[in-house]
């Protein structure tokens, strides 16, 4: 798979994500973080000319932080956001988990 096809496929399921979750908003300090890691790794993605640690890791944070907050947190999605976020799930595991292992890993991937 070509490397910038990641950036803009990884994009493409945040930003599915982040319009499913729109409505699903009610302003629990849970909401407002995921809003957040939403919102800055989106910027960080966008920015992005290629790939390289930093977007594998921007896209791991995000992936580490949303888990937490849905399967520990108060962050409850609805059925639309549930399957945007499964959806974004799935690609984590099929390619960028992949990705990280090719680029070395990180201290965060090791868990």
């Amino acid at each position: 798979m070509e490397k910038t096809q990641i950036i803009q496929d990884v994009l493409a399921l945040i930003q599915d994500l982040n319009r499913a979750f729109q409505s699903d908003k009610v302003g629990t300090a849970d909401e407002q973080r995921f809003q957040h890691n939403l919102t800055e790794t989106t910027r960080i993605l966008s920015e992005a000319e290629s790939v390289t640690n930093t977007e594998l890791i921007a896209i791991e944070k995000f992936y580490r932080s949303t888990s937490f907050l849905v399967g520990l947190g108060d962050l409850r999605l609805s059925e639309t956001s549930r399957q945007a976020w499964r959806a974004f799930d799935r690609y984590y595991y099929e390619t960028i988990r992949e990705e990280l292992k090719l680029y070395g890993g990180s201290a965060i991937a090791q868990v």
